[in-house]
């Protein structure tokens, strides 16, 4: 499966002509490095059920201007066998741009990539194959004098689009009609080697990555466009020389978004991190304040502000536009997640601090922490009877149930039932769950004291084929259970099928357990792979 890897050795910075003052800093505060004080799953992107009919793409970055946000993605699949089930063959298209005017991102977003002439996605240019050019994967757009432009990479492929021979190249387009479904795309130049641009002031600045360290450069926005006005920094001044460009952070090698927080009255750099892509980093600018330079003064070390399964973490974007003006010290983050046919983008919630949670505090993602800890269990239960009939998943075994069009499948754990297709049932996954004919599945989280708990999920059925499943969330104590959440998994490709559940300040005893829970359909018996639920779910526990 093609994944776009983006920009392998791109970052933020841009260059000018040394005519601009750039401004002065302010004073240390306490927010000299920054701590996930709470953190939640909201959603992916894009939503089961769009009118585009995605099944996912992967980048998913952002940038707000003139009231729409607009979003860029990657390689993305359609569901062009109408099974709700991505197919390289039938549904793969190259990277695309779309707005929407959904600027709250709390309870997910709907997206909507660029289309002409109808609702069908469009890709962002249609690949030069006559010049060897096969995928197009644009950067998320930004500002610059008054017009939206966008660095993109294109990715050639010799002597075919089979390859093997792979290079990229980096180039800059524009949207020349910006209030528009098609957006009016342009291409502007090649051969640039900076992007993911943060404007400050009458400068545009890029980064870039240069030998394992991170570089910068600027340029007056005015010239964006001319690579011949970037200067570079050397660790002391701005030189026009990029050969003599010094290293802003050495021991870098991945993409960086910057952006000012006025929360943190500070800039703030997020990127990929850690081995195998397993977190999310931040480093605050020294300086505080927003003006230009604080991006060169220096940039205090590093905090983990999010962990992921491994290479869970890519591609990885804190979308800096979408604020909660009642909750300012809260982000939001995303991750590209392309294990087999589980293709889109997951968006988290993250509130910071300018220190460390308490260590009692518990935060339990799902993906996450699959057959890792004992912060989950896995086990089946008779509907009817959910709190005397739980018993352990003991089996393991893959998941979802077998596809013709799939071969990869991640770990599970199983019942011992055996369904209509031939897969063990109920089943739990990192990513998801199915249930047998009689019993449920779930993931249970087991609270470790007395305390509240917030309660985050999105579900949403795989197949269209199937007659429906229902999502729960119970809450077990002793030979009790009681109904958090209940609602229907829709198996139509309408917005109703995506279920993005929130709940807040559940108390919780301790020995206590949330329980995460799909069972069948009702209206008759279809197999395993037909009730395949993706289910997203994390529990933060604040202890009495």
């Amino acid at each position: 499966m093609r994944r776009a890897l983006i920009f392998v050795a791109i970052a933020v910075a841009l260059a000018t002509t040394g005519c601009l003052p750039d401004g002065g800093g302010g004073a240390v505060n306490p927010f000299s490095q920054v701590y996930p004080a709470r953190t939640r799953v909201v959603c992916r992107v894009p939503a089961s059920g769009n009118p585009q009919k995605m099944l996912g793409f992967d980048t998913g970055w952002s940038f707000v201007y003139n009231g729409y946000a607009y979003w860029a993605a990657g390689d993305t699949f359609i569901d062009g066998n109408g099974n709700g089930v991505a197919d390289e063959a039938l549904g793969f298209r190259t990277g695309s741009i779309g707005r929407t005017t959904d600027l709250n991102a709390s309870d997910c977003v709907v997206v909507k990539l660029r289309s002409s002439g109808g609702s069908s996605e469009s890709p962002i240019f249609t690949p030069d194959t006559a010049n060897h050019e096969c995928l197009v994967w644009p950067n998320a757009p930004f500002e610059a004098n008054g017009k939206l432009y966008f660095f993109y990479a294109s990715v050639h492929y010799e002597p075919t689009c089979a390859g093997p021979t792979v290079t990229y190249s980096l180039g800059l387009g524009q949207l020349t009609n910006p209030g528009t479904d098609d957006l009016a795309p342009v291409r502007v130049g090649m051969g640039y080697t900076y992007a993911h641009p943060v404007k400050a002031g009458a400068r545009i600045y890029l980064f870039a990555i240069k030998d394992g360290a991170l570089t910068m450069a600027r340029v007056a926005e005015a010239r964006v466009a001319n690579t011949s006005f970037y200067q570079y920094w050397n660790g002391s001044t701005w030189i026009a020389d990029a050969n003599a460009a010094a290293p802003l952070i050495p021991g870098m090698s991945s993409l960086v978004d910057v952006a000012y927080n006025a929360y943190l009255d500070r800039y703030m750099m997020v990127y990929t991190c850690g081995d195998k892509n397993q977190a999310i980093c931040a480093r605050t600018a020294k300086t505080t304040g927003n003006a230009q330079q604080a991006l060169f003064g220096g940039w205090n070390d590093p905090t983990q502000i999010l962990n992921c399964i491994d290479w869970g973490c890519g591609h990885a974007f804190w979308h800096h536009d979408y604020v909660d003006p009642a909750h300012p010290d809260r982000i939001y983050l995303s991750t590209a997640n392309f294990p087999g046919r589980a293709y889109w983008v997951n968006v988290y919630e993250v509130s910071l601090s300018d220190r460390p949670a308490a260590a009692t505090q518990v935060y339990a993602q799902s993906d996450r922490d699959f057959g890792v800890n004992n912060n989950w269990s896995y086990v089946g239960y008779y509907p009817l009877q959910p709190a005397t009939s739980m018993t352990p998943l003991t089996l393991p075994s893959f998941a979802p149930p077998p596809l013709t069009d799939d071969p990869q499948r991640p770990p599970a754990w199983t019942g011992n039932e055996t369904v209509p297709d031939s897969a063990l049932a109920p089943g739990v996954s990192g990513g998801g769950m199915w249930p047998s004919e009689t019993r449920a599945a779930g993931r249970a989280w087991t609270a470790r004291g007395n305390g509240t708990v917030e309660i985050s999920g999105n579900a949403w059925l795989e197949s269209t084929k199937g007659d429906g499943a229902v999502a729960q969330i119970l809450l077990i104590r002793g030979n009790t259970a009681t109904t958090l959440y209940v609602q229907n998994l829709d198996q139509h490709w309408t917005p109703t099928r995506n279920l993005v559940i929130h709940l807040t300040n559940q108390g919780v005893q301790n020995g206590d357990k949330i329980v995460f829970g799909v069972t069948k359909g009702s209206n008759d018996l279809r197999n395993a792979t037909k009730d395949f639920t993706y289910f997203m779910a994390s529990v933060t526990f604040n202890p009495s």
